[in-house]
């Protein structure tokens, strides 16, 4: 798999080994790109997910895929969710 990291995130990959596959490339502007070898998937979208905005999957595409769909199915779940909170006087 191969996953880009930026921001904080990229700071926090490199700080530690998570994958005894894994290989760290530097990039430009304080990025890094994370590659392992894994069997499955089951426990790396979850992962990717975790770090938020500041990873993007590139390989493969069927993880590029979990995590994408996961994402939109956050999205949908809260909606147009500040809009809402204006209109009730809730705290977003």
């Amino acid at each position: 798999m191969v996953i880009e990291f930026s921001g904080v995130a990229a700071q926090l990959v490199r700080e530690r080994t998570w994958h005894a596959s894994q290989r760290l490339k530097d990039l430009p502007r304080g990025r890094v790109r994370f590659e392992a070898e894994v069997s499955h998937l089951d426990d790396i979208w979850p992962w990717v997910l975790s770090w938020g905005a500041e990873a993007k999957v590139l390989r493969p595409k069927e993880l590029v895929r979990l995590v994408a769909d996961q994402a939109a199915r956050t999205v949908a779940r809260y909606g147009n969710a500040e809009a809402k909170a204006k209109g009730t006087g809730a705290v977003a």
